[in-house]
């Protein structure tokens, strides 16, 4: 949007792929990380360990 700044964050891998898999919750990313995370995202962006992205994995993302 005009005049709105955006910026991106670091990217943060908090989980362990093995198991059940691997979950990063904003709630808790907030928690480790702040201020490192905006208030209010408007986007989110996944990969897996080896670069691949997340829309071309297969898996399901709840946001």
């Amino acid at each position: 949007m005009p005049g709105e700044r955006t910026y991106g964050t670091a990217w943060f891998d908090e989980g362990d792929a093995s198991g059940d898999g691997d979950s990063e919750l904003l709630t808790d990313l907030r928690r480790t990380h702040w201020p490192r995370i905006c208030s209010s995202p408007v986007d989110m962006e996944a990969e897996t360990v080896s670069g691949v992205k997340s829309q071309h994995t297969g898996n399901i993302f709840h946001t």
